[in-house]
Order: C-alpha cells, then structure tokens, then sequence
C-alpha cells in the first residue's frame, strides 16, 4: 500500500474509454481477491447517504453517494495497457477494465444521467480519480497515468 500512497500523489488519473489498439496487449486477467474497485456518485457536501473519503492525488474530502454504482463484482477482467503519445510525452498506462454484462448494463444506465458530473473511482478503498463523465460508460473503461510508478502498480495488483 506504501507503492500505492506514492504513487497516487504523483499521478493525476483519468478516467476514458479504451481506444483498442493502443501498445501492449498482455492477457487480461479477474481481479484477485481482495482488491475492490468501485465507482461512486459525488455530492458536493455531505450528506445522509455519502461516506466522506481523500483523493489521494489532491488531498481533496470527496463525498461519494453510496451505494455505488458499479462494484468489484461487476468486473470480468482487467488487464494493463500501454499507449504511446507525443514524442515530448511518456507513454500513458492504463489500466483496461472490462465489465460484466450485467456490469455494463449497470455502468451505462447509471452513467447516461452523470454527463458532465464527475465520479469517484475507489480502488482498495482509496479515491485514486474524479473524472468527469463525457458519455454513458459501457462494457469497458479505463483508468490511465503516466508514470512507470502507475505502471508497477497496476500490474502489481493483477499479480498479487
């Protein structure tokens, strides 16, 4: 978890949708067990039904509206992906995550009313991004960074 608290203050994360063919492909994997990912709802304050939790990138409070709105459950598989970017940049890791059918169903319903709002991924029960959703998410997402650290990270957790 220390590589985590590192890590997570020097990358500011984004969420996107997986553009394929973008670098590496390694085998996508299940979560192991014990690692949670859950997408949240954000209020702007607190409230009876949110649970207050810090980025960890910003060292923001975040209110997250519970329950969530999608859950490790809901995860089929996750994999690492790596996508080169301009000459001046480094290549920009991500963490591919693909739902379940239901998942997905879930996702897109719950994301298609959050244009334009931002929400809360909670990865081991750390806020590790806020992103702004631009369009209903579907079967799959991506979490990304840019640093070999986020790299190390992502792939430690489909190895453990």
């Amino acid at each position: 978890m220390n590589s985590y608290l590192r890590w997570a203050g020097l990358v500011s994360l984004t969420l996107s949708v997986c553009l394929l063919g973008c670098g590496q492909h390694p085998s996508p994997v299940k979560l192991p067990p014990g690692v949670t990912l859950e997408i949240y709802r954000i209020a702007p304050a607190e409230g009876p039904q949110t649970r207050a939790l810090v980025h960890q990138g910003t060292g923001d409070p975040i209110h997250l509206i519970t329950p969530p709105i999608f859950v490790t459950t809901d995860v089929a598989t996750v994999a690492v992906r790596l996508q080169s970017g301009a000459t001046s940049q480094p290549p920009l890791r991500k963490l591919l995550v693909t739902a379940t059918p239901a998942g997905a169903a879930k996702l897109k319903t719950a994301t298609a009313t959050l244009i334009g709002l931002p929400v809360a991924v909670v990865l081991n029960g750390e806020v590790v991004a806020t992103p702004k959703i631009a369009s209903p998410l579907g079967g799959s997402f991506a979490i990304a960074g840019p640093s070999d650290e986020t790299l190390d990270f992502f792939e430690s957790i489909i190895r453990d």
